[in-house]
């Protein structure tokens, strides 16, 4: 936790410049997240019901993983 006043002013410096990798994007602004494997499964029980949930990797270069019913 910090407070604003904490916060100095950014000096511009060309050296921060970050390269990004290209991304293929359709004509209609979206793209395909494939699957590469299921990591975990589980249950989940709200209300008497229960819910299963597998956690998937999406990326394995950026290992983006995320919880799915």
């Amino acid at each position: 936790v910090f407070h604003v006043s904490q916060l100095r002013k950014y000096v511009h410096d060309s050296s921060h410049v970050v390269e990004l990798d290209e991304i293929q994007v359709k004509e209609n602004l979206t793209y395909e997240k494939r699957l590469v494997v299921v990591i975990d499964f589980k249950l989940k029980e709200l209300k008497g019901k229960s819910t299963g949930l597998v956690k998937v990797l999406w990326d394995a270069a950026t290992g983006e993983a995320t919880w799915e019913d």
